[in-house]
């Protein structure tokens, strides 16, 4: 209507009718009032709107006199004050309120809250969706829909679900997506995170942790290739197997006359060298103390030889007729590095140096000797042998300074000495391996063993401690599969050695790596059978 009052009076104007102007004048003059009037009418009004709101949201002065007096009254604490306003505010919340109010984007908290603490009521949360058939169901009917028979009829008429909850929580606990607490919700989305860190990676996540200490009953391991695979000249009989004390290498000897070295690696068990002694059956072989050679003995030869590693070339070694020493079928190696303990006629135990390989002296026991064995530090040196005494020696003195009777033995033929000193045991003629504690022996002449094995019933013929003193080898040259593996400290023979599906044939030497991580056995097949020990070190 205003628009057109204009429209005509411009119109007219530039015509140049002055009767039109001026009528075109007067209409524009009463329509400009009459706006006038109308705006000023609506700015009342608006005025007067801004003010109601105010007035409902924030209240007058009057007002806020009367709320705190109300507040000493009620006893009402502060925190509580401005909840009762964020709820007039959504209560009275409008479309048109002033820009000036604070909104929710400025303010640090969200609408409703009064302080950034979590009150007790905030953190009970409800699941979000339940079935209520399903608390409808009780333990009785779900057992007979099952087919199933309720032992205890006290809980019947319980809740099915509670039932199945009260069960899983007492086998499994209260899982953590279960616990509705703030904490564990933030707990919860940590492990997510975890998960989804997990998730970015490929390879193995389960870590069989492996215990520091041997388990008993079953011995993890593995038949791996044979020692000699790669030569077999070493004769239809094994007769010595032994392991380097610092290299992975290990030799293997045999009646034919040849001495094999191999690298041991369980998988292809390389040979490096064999050396051939002619006409010289080989009935024991060691290493040297510091593994630069290697010492080979028969039983019908009075002379062994040495073979050095280092420069490649096999030295003859005759006996001394005065010494008294008619054979070197069995010796061994004193673990200092300064002696060879040989077995002779008549009890004698002849002690030869390592160095430069002369005879020192003989030791003499009442009876044949049949088995020495030192300690780890090569100070004391065991004897066994006829009528059943186990003799004690001090290697400085030369002298025995203790012997004791072996527990129901006769004819005493092998000795082994745990490394950690804790153990001796003594194999007899009978197949009884008796067990003894290190510090019993000393204080009488027939102690009691603390273990006796009846697993084998034929002669024992080599007893062996690995290097942790967890397991004692036995074995019998006298009867097929005679050949067991205890564990230490429970004392008890592990039942899964040998395998039931293989045949060892009849054991007749045996050794642990330095480290325990493999074991070999010759045999009367003229195998060198190796095992590795997966408990156990590499090597």
């Amino acid at each position: 209507m205003f628009g057109k009052g204009r429209k005509r009076s411009h119109r007219t104007r530039d015509e140049g009718t002055g009767g039109l102007s001026s009528g075109s004048g007067s209409k524009q003059h009463g329509n400009k009032s009459e706006k006038k009037k109308r705006i000023n009418a609506l700015g009342v009004d608006s005025q007067l709107e801004e003010r109601r709101l105010e007035k409902l949201i924030f209240g007058d002065a009057s007002d806020v006199v009367a709320n705190l007096d109300t507040a000493d009254d009620l006893d009402l604490d502060f925190d509580e004050v401005p909840e009762v306003t964020s709820s007039r505010i959504r209560a009275t919340k409008q479309p048109n309120i002033s820009a000036s109010a604070p909104s929710e984007d400025d303010s640090g908290v969200e609408m409703g809250d009064s302080s950034p603490s979590t009150s007790d009521d905030d953190k009970k949360r409800e699941p979000v969706w339940m079935d209520e058939d399903d608390d409808a169901i009780q333990v009785k009917q779900a057992f007979q829909s099952q087919g199933r028979k309720l032992h205890d009829a006290s809980g019947s008429r319980d809740s099915y679900s509670g039932f199945l909850k009260g069960k899983y929580e007492a086998l499994m606990g209260t899982p953590r997506w279960a616990e509705l607490g703030a904490t564990s919700i933030r707990k919860c989305d940590t492990d997510s995170d975890d998960d989804d860190d997990v998730m970015q990676h490929s390879g193995p996540f389960l870590h069989h942790h492996r215990s520091q200490n041997l388990g008993k009953g079953l011995l993890e391991s593995k038949h791996l290739r044979d020692l000699n695979v790669d030569s077999n000249a070493e004769g239809p009989i094994i007769s010595a197997t032994e392991f380097h004390p610092s290299s992975t290498v290990s030799l293997v000897a045999g009646l034919g006359g040849a001495v094999s070295i191999v690298q041991v690696d369980g998988k292809s068990n390389t040979k490096l060298q064999t050396v051939q002694f002619e006409r010289f059956p080989i009935r024991c072989a060691h290493f040297s103390n510091d593994g630069t050679q290697f010492l080979v003995g028969s039983q019908h030869h009075g002379h062994f030889f040495v073979y050095d590693m280092m420069e490649g070339r096999s030295i003859k070694v005759p006996i001394s007729h005065t010494s008294e020493v008619t054979n070197m079928k069995n010796f061994t190696m004193s673990p200092d590095g300064r002696l060879i303990a040989a077995l002779g006629r008549f009890g004698h135990i002849h002690l030869i140096t390592a160095q430069s390989k002369e005879w020192l002296g003989s030791l003499k026991m009442n009876g044949d000797v049949k088995a020495i064995s030192f300690n780890k530090d090569g100070s004391r040196l065991y004897s066994h042998g006829d009528g059943g005494e186990v003799y004690v020696w001090d290697m400085h003195s030369r002298s025995c300074i203790h012997r004791f009777t072996d527990d129901g033995c006769i004819v005493g033929t092998s000795l082994a000495v745990s490394p950690n000193g804790q153990y001796l045991a003594c194999g007899s003629s009978s197949g009884v391996v008796n067990i003894y504690e290190g510090t019993s022996i000393y204080s009488s002449a027939a102690p009691q063993p603390v273990k006796i094995a009846l697993n084998l019933v034929t002669q024992i013929s080599s007893l062996k401690f690995n290097a942790t003193s967890e397991v004692l080898a036995m074995a019998s040259v006298d009867k097929e599969n005679a050949v067991r593996l205890m564990h230490f400290p429970s004392m008890t023979v592990f039942s899964n050695f040998p395998h039931v599906a293989e045949n060892v044939m009849r054991p007749q030497c045996l050794d642990f790596s330095p480290h325990s991580g493999f074991l070999s056995l010759g045999n009367n097949r003229g195998r060198a059978l190796l095992y590795r020990l997966k408990h156990f070190g590499n090597y």
